[in-house]
């Protein structure tokens, strides 16, 4: 319960637009958790923090195996309810979260010892509130890259880069951000 709270909390004091923008998937949103955490300690905080880390594997049908490593144990429920409401809130998707494996190692730190713990979840898509939804994104081929197809949307790409200009093969203006 905890983690679902902390997620609607970061949502409500303005941080949803971050969270929406990390990927356009489950996957690739829990692959940028270590920059977002980084982030959040260094740059926001200016903390000098440890973090803990997160390592993905695509399943089986459609799932997600989720390594989860930290030095702060017994935190790991708090992951699960992140990642299932991330899942709910950001992408609109039901997700079905279990414990395969938890294991503690100590470590010799130049600070002494620690106690640093892997958890391995695994993720499977629950029942979906959209249809096509994904928590893997689909393989792209060389084709689908070189379809010359856009594929934001004009507005969406304006809210994206407000300071940009698109021109055309004879250097004409065709579009400029709202911020220029």
């Amino acid at each position: 319960m905890y983690g679902a709270f902390l997620i609607e909390y970061t949502m409500e004091i303005g941080w949803d637009e971050l969270l929406r923008t990390m990927s356009p998937n489950l996957k690739g949103f829990l692959d940028n958790l270590d920059s977002l955490h980084y982030f959040i300690d260094h740059v926001v905080y200016k903390a000098n923090l440890r973090g803990p880390s997160f390592r993905c594997e695509e399943g089986d049908d459609n799932s997600i195996i989720l390594h989860y490593f930290t030095g702060r144990p017994g935190l790991y429920p708090i992951v699960k309810g992140v990642v299932r409401e991330v899942a709910r809130r950001v992408f609109n998707m039901d997700i079905n979260i279990t414990i395969a494996g938890r294991t503690q190692r100590s470590v010799q730190m130049s600070t002494g010892e620690r106690i640093e713990e892997h958890v391995i979840f695994n993720i499977k898509m629950g029942q979906s509130k959209q249809d096509g939804s994904s928590i893997i994104p689909p393989p792209l081929s060389p084709s689908d890259l070189d379809s010359g197809v856009l594929r934001v949307n004009q507005e969406d790409f304006c809210l994206a880069f407000p300071y940009h200009i698109i021109v055309d093969r004879e250097c004409k203006v065709v579009q400029v951000g709202k911020d220029l």
